[in-house]
């Protein structure tokens, strides 16, 4: 689609619910793992079965920057 990182593209949003309708109408459990809070809501209302917010790596990272900020001042 050319729009990689671009998770406020319309098309892309249009591709992801129209995936999700086809797989819950095939009976398949559909999840997400999304690291924009802004978007899980958005996620749950489209009925992915599960949501995880968040990526490990993530917020491991942004723990230890704020520790580096915090031993920094």
């Amino acid at each position: 689609m050319g729009i990689m990182g671009d998770f406020d593209n319309k098309e892309l949003w249009n591709l992801i619910e129209n995936t999700v309708k086809k797989m819950k109408s095939n009976n398949k459990p559909v999840g997400i793992l999304i690291t924009r809070k802004d978007l899980v809501q958005r996620c749950i209302d489209i009925w992915f079965d599960y949501v995880g917010c968040g990526v490990d790596s993530i917020l491991l990272a942004v723990s230890a920057d704020q520790l580096k900020k915090f031993f920094n001042s």
